[in-house]
């Protein structure tokens, strides 16, 4: 699968295609938005975090449809509608996968935002994206249908007297929803600022929360592997709320490639052919040698005597050698015949002569 890169500033509406799987459908939506406005601080990262998570759920997740914002593509409407697209297109009993990152606000006094593109921090809620909206879009339809919303939307910092702390799971409006899971950090702490819930998650949904290594990474696993990775001395760094414990699978893991290789009797096979073959040119040549100057010798006091001289004995030792090593050469191609295969050992002799 080839990943376009996402180039701030530009509407991306992208659909990943990725390995077909005999599981349900699942859909992902992924919103980064690095600066509402110039009044606010830019969230280092967003825009790289974003586009890393969006290529991985493709490549190596098992997400057929990836569906991205990105940069001032992030407005409220576009994320509404995006969302509301999602749920339908998942089917009753699919997944929608819903990832944010950015800034917000409200969430300390209980109206909270995200900062959506061109958002006012005096006003989030209605420049923004109210979670109350965000939150009934990404409600459940049927009770098999699943929703894991992740958002990391709460940082340090403030302008002009007002937080950027955005929604928390905790102040998630209409929890009984079934099959609907929130993750977020834990505001108590900020000790998760920075999107540092966000690589955690990936790696969580590319295997490495996979912990009985069946190649699939479940609801449980995901939220196991998560809230052990943002954790400290005081505690976890992460609120979640919803349905915690299901064995619902969230990822589908990619199968490496595994190059095939040759049976060792299909790559020796050949060498095994040639050798025995020059032995056996070899060995012809050796015995026509032989013939060729059989008449020339003679019968003297019970011995052959086939010549004298040094040119005779060079005939000589050129004929043994070429027999020699023409048998030797025929006994190393029969012997590359006894190759290992997966049950023991096979003899393989089918050369000709």
């Amino acid at each position: 699968m080839r990943f376009a890169a996402v180039i701030i500033g530009w509407v991306v509406c992208a659909t990943v295609q990725a390995a077909p799987s005999a599981e349900r459908k699942r859909v992902a939506v992924v919103v980064a938005l690095q600066q509402p406005s110039a009044d606010v601080a830019p969230v280092p990262m967003a825009h790289e975090y974003g586009a890393s998570l969006i290529e991985r759920l493709g490549t190596k997740a098992g997400y057929s449809d990836v569906r991205a914002l990105i940069g001032p593509a992030v407005k409220a409407g576009t994320v509404l509608e995006t969302v509301r697209s999602a749920v339908r297109d998942a089917g009753p009993d699919g997944l929608v996968l819903f990832v944010y990152l950015g800034h917000g606000a409200g969430g300390d006094f209980g109206e909270p935002a995200l900062l959506t593109h061109g958002a006012s921090l005096s006003d989030p809620t209605t420049t923004g994206l109210d979670v109350s909206a965000l939150a009934r879009a990404l409600r459940p339809q049927t009770e098999n249908q699943q929703v894991v919303a992740v958002l990391d939307a709460v940082h340090l910092g403030s302008v002009d007297g007002v937080a950027l702390i955005g929604p928390t799971a905790s102040g998630w409006p209409n929890l009984s929803a079934v099959g609907l899971t929130v993750i977020t950090p834990n505001v108590a702490g900020l000790g998760a600022n920075g999107l540092a819930l966000i690589p955690v998650v990936t790696n969580a949904m590319t295997g490495h929360a996979d912990d009985n290594q069946d190649g699939l990474v479940s609801l449980t696993e995901l939220i196991r592997y998560t809230g052990g990775k943002m954790s400290d001395s005081s505690g976890t760094l992460i609120d979640t709320a919803g349905t915690l414990q299901s064995d619902r699978t969230v990822a589908v893991l990619a199968k490496p490639k595994v190059a095939s290789v040759p049976p060792p009797s299909s790559n020796l096979s050949g060498i095994s052919t040639g050798l025995i073959a020059g032995g056996a040119v070899a060995g012809v040549a050796s015995v026509a040698m032989y013939f060729a100057k059989r008449g020339d010798c003679q019968e003297q006091a019970d011995l052959l005597r086939c010549g004298q001289g040094n040119d005779y004995r060079r005939y000589q030792a050129t004929q043994h050698a070429l027999g020699f090593v023409g048998g030797g050469l025929v006994a190393a191609g029969l012997g590359l015949r006894l190759v290992p295969n997966s049950t023991g050992l096979m003899v393989q002799v089918h050369a000709r002569y």
